[in-house]
């Protein structure tokens, strides 16, 4: 690492990093009130231990690792399955292509409509929910 170097935080920064600490500890709390929870007490007590607990169980990550992940994944799954399905029909695919290229050209441009109208349609609801999530978040 390089050296260390002073860090001074803005007043939004600094509003981010409350919220950010909020959210951290209702997760532990919501936790550890789970993992400690006993009919008829009206609160629960939490330890030290129960912290140490808790943080072993909360992950940070970075959303836009995961969401390119995911992308990645479906990217790939749908590569593998447009693979699989030219593999099964290739002699008829090759056949109606050297045959009756208007037939192939129909098939060609029915699959693009159907992988253009799939991708967009997940890609609007994907941002829809993310756009929903920030609502909720952000009142």
């Amino acid at each position: 690492m390089g050296s260390q170097k002073d860090i001074r935080y803005t007043e939004p920064a600094l509003e981010s990093v409350e919220k950010a600490q909020k959210k951290y500890k209702e997760e532990l709390e919501s936790i550890v009130r789970d993992q400690k929870y006993i009919p008829g007490e009206e609160f629960v007590e939490i330890t030290a231990s129960d912290i140490d607990r808790a943080t072993r169980q909360v992950n940070f990550f970075s959303k836009r690792k995961s969401d390119v992940r995911g992308l990645v994944l479906e990217v790939y799954m749908v590569l593998g399955i447009v693979t699989v399905v030219l593999g099964l029909f290739y002699e008829q695919i090759r056949f109606m292509m050297q045959n009756n290229p208007t037939q192939f050209m129909l098939v060609v441009a029915g699959a693009t409509m159907i992988a253009v109208s799939a991708i967009s349609r997940w890609y609007f609801n994907r941002r829809q929910k993310y756009l929903s999530k920030n609502e909720k978040e952000n009142p």
